[in-house]
Order: structure tokens, then C-alpha cells, then sequence
């Protein structure tokens, strides 16, 4: 505040760069936030408060599919944003049902590693053999597992829905997965 050149920090002179910001990101202290309280008076009274707008998901999803070569990113994008919007609307309210960015993040995620592999040998782009379908597949990995059973049918028709032409393959029902819970089991 007194705009020194430098501060003293745990027995030391540090040198102050003007043009350094510290930014704090908080979440509020609530009922759905356990265990989390809000800053001190002391502290609070150091940082200048700013509001936080929602976040650009289909601008956030696009960048990041066109980022990891995926050419049809910007349709893409639009639909699987959609597909979470849809289904955070339809499904039923449960607890562990995430629709926020850090679920679409995972899926993201998980669809990009696709397509790397995908890319890398023949095999798996014969399985996998249209960006839509991978981001269907990454819905599955990352979505059904957590789904109750009553919700999995409106999972599959509404992705099957909002990503028409992809090869939609229920990972739940695909022989290779059969064959894999067999062998452990």
C-alpha cells in the first residue's frame, strides 16, 4: 500500500516488482463448500474483490480439441456442451453427478488421448473412425460409470440424440468389454 521498493518477508529484504499482481481465488464458504471459511478481516482487507463471470465451455472446449488436432473441434464443441447441458436437465439429481467444467475438462482429456492413439496406429483408428465417435466413447469412459441404472437409458438416447452419425458403442454392452470383466472375474 505505502508503494515501498521493497518488502520485509521472514527475516528478509525482497525486492517489490510494480508490475506483480497476487491474486486470490477463493471459493465461497457454504453449505456445498464443507470444511472451507472465508479469508480473515486482516486479509481480506488486502486484496480488492472482483466478481467472476460463468465460463466459455464451448469456447473452452473448442480451443482445446483444435489444440489437440482435432479438425471438426467447433461443431464438436457445441454438441458435447450440449450433451452436458441436456443431461444435467434430464437425468435425475444425485450428489455425484458432475456437469460442471471440471467434468467436461475429463472428457476433453480423455477424448484428446483418444485421438493421440487413435493416430498412432491403425488399429485403433479402425475402431474409433470419426472424431465424434471419440468424443461419444470419452462421454461413455466418463460419464457412465457414474450413473445410476435408471439414468444409463437416458444417457444412451440423448448422447445418441445430440451426436448423430457418431458410432455410438454402449461401453457397457461392447463384446471387448465382456471379455475383459470375464477374464478378471
Amino acid at each position: 500500500k505505502e508503494k515501498n521498493d521493497s518488502v520485509h518477508l521472514l527475516g528478509n529484504d525482497v525486492k517489490v516488482n510494480a508490475n506483480a499482481g497476487i491474486f486470490v481465488t477463493l471459493n465461497p464458504a457454504s453449505k456445498d463448500y464443507k470444511g472451507r471459511s472465508e479469508l480473515p478481516a486482516n486479509l481480506k482487507a488486502l486484496f480488492r474483490p472482483i466478481a467472476m463471470s460463468k465460463p466459455d465451455n464451448v469456447c473452452i472446449a473448442d480451443v482445446t480439441l483444435l489444440a489437440d488436432g482435432f479438425s471438426e473441434g467447433k461443431i464438436l464443441s457445441q454438441k458435447l456442451v450440449l450433451a452436458f447441458s441436456k443431461l444435467q436437465q434430464l437425468l435425475s439429481k444425485q450428489r455425484h453427478y458432475d456437469w460442471g467444467l471440471r467434468a467436461l475438462k475429463a472428457v476433453l482429456r480423455t477424448a484428446c488421448k483418444m485421438l493421440r492413439s487413435a493416430a498412432q496406429g491403425e488399429d485403433a483408428r479402425s475402431k474409433i473412425n470419426t472424431e465424434s465417435s471419440i468424443i461419444v466413447r470419452a462421454l461413455e469412459m466418463n460419464i457412465l460409470p457414474k450413473l445410476s441404472k435408471n439414468d444409463v437409458p437416458l444417457f444412451s438416447a440423448l448422447i445418441s440424440d445430440v451426436f448423430v452419425k457418431a458410432d455410438f458403442c454402449n461401453i457397457y454392452k461392447s463384446d471387448e468389454m465382456k471379455i475383459h470383466l470375464s477374464d478378471i472375474f
